[in-house]
């Protein structure tokens, strides 16, 4: 037996944990970070997200699943409003339900068990064990039809059509959500995938009714994210991913890094430099839903040393408690981009070296 070997190996003791104590969430990351186990992976991601935050780092986030309805979407508001994320890939399906909750609508506490036959003559619509009403789906018609009326014949980004929507609903907003949130903050949304959901549908139909036509350029949504990564490169920082739950929103952001050859810096591209993925998928589907991190080194989606926490627990229970906690203990950052969305439907990128438009600094259009 190597003796030196073994007291290197178990130089670090389980600290055992006494739910006695009374312990704010911070503290409670702190002491569950010398368990074992999920606890610790857990503990681990909070206090790697908070070193991003002390860095220069452009943090993007993607999330799946049904946050909205389950009811975080003031969750992913905080993360916009202050800042703890600096760009967001959504599926439209929750941003539909943020503009219902936006206008006045609601969910409710439900059941699993099987009774959809019932619901569809109460008009009654389930996410897994939550309810919502079916006609609140149609609470944004209106706006929507004016909105897209005022932008016939025009081709765009999700993130330039969820920015205006954003503040469309505005003036008529019941309370703010993620959308408003992200709208008067100057803040990117991206939803590529935007014709899979009640918002892409809700332009079909205004088209299908009214003839009012836009159209959604998503490649031009892959060039403008992986240019934010390039950007952000340029100005000697570094890009991290934050992943909660599975989906083609966490591989589509994290592709960024991946695809840095399109514009001409697959030579220079770092990967990212950070990660943390909260989610149940597994990956011996081969599946990206559930494909580690480690795998995604070998697509140039991460840098080989990239410095990551993969945490097997519930994304939306992840996300309530690390919000919450950083709520708690309001990181601040020295560095961060801020954005400026052009009447033209460019992005301008801004730190305090200076100030960047995406299609003017790489010649695009």
């Amino acid at each position: 037996m190597d003796h030196e070997r073994q007291h290197q190996l178990l130089s670090t003791p389980i600290e055992r944990f006494d739910p006695k104590a009374k312990l704010s969430l911070p503290k409670l990351f702190s002491k569950l970070e010398k368990t074992g186990g999920q606890p610790r992976k857990f503990a681990e991601a909070y206090t790697l997200w908070k070193e991003m935050l002390g860095q220069k780092r452009t943090i993007c986030c993607a999330t799946a699943g049904a946050p909205v309805p389950f009811g975080l979407g003031p969750t992913i508001a905080a993360m916009i409003e202050n800042r703890w994320i600096d760009e967001l890939t959504i599926p439209g399906s929750q941003l539909g339900h943020d503009l219902v909750e936006t206008l006045g609508g609601a969910h409710y506490q439900g059941t699993t068990a099987p009774i959809d036959p019932e619901l569809v003559d109460n008009g009654i619509v389930r996410f897994w064990d939550t309810f919502g009403i079916e006609d609140e789906l149609k609470l944004g018609d209106e706006i929507i039809k004016d909105l897209v009326g005022s932008l016939d014949g025009k081709s765009m980004t999700s993130r330039e059509y969820i920015f205006r929507l954003g503040k469309a609903l505005i003036p008529h907003a019941k309370q703010d959500g993620i959308l408003t949130t992200a709208a008067k903050n100057n803040f990117p949304i991206y939803c590529p995938g935007i014709a899979d959901s009640v918002v892409g549908t809700d332009v079909a139909e205004v088209r299908f009714k009214y003839g009012s036509k836009i159209m959604f350029d998503v490649a031009k949504d892959d060039l403008e994210l992986t240019m934010i990564a390039a950007l952000t490169e340029d100005l000697d920082a570094r890009t991290s991913m934050l992943i909660f739950g599975g989906g083609w929103t966490r591989n589509w952001t994290q592709q960024a890094q991946a695809c840095m050859y399109m514009i001409g810096r697959e030579k220079t591209a770092k990967g990212h430099a950070e990660a943390m993925r909260f989610s149940f998928d597994p990956a011996e589907t081969g599946g990206l839903s559930g494909s580690t991190i480690s795998e995604g080194i070998s697509w140039r989606k991460y840098a080989t040393d990239v410095k990551s926490v993969e945490s097997n627990i519930d994304s939306n229970l992840a996300q309530a408690m690390l919000v919450n906690a950083l709520e708690m203990e309001k990181p601040q950052r020295p560095w961060k981009l801020d954005y400026v969305q052009e009447d033209d439907g460019s992005l301008t990128v801004k730190d305090p070296s200076g100030s960047y438009n995406l299609q003017e600094y790489f010649k695009f259009s």
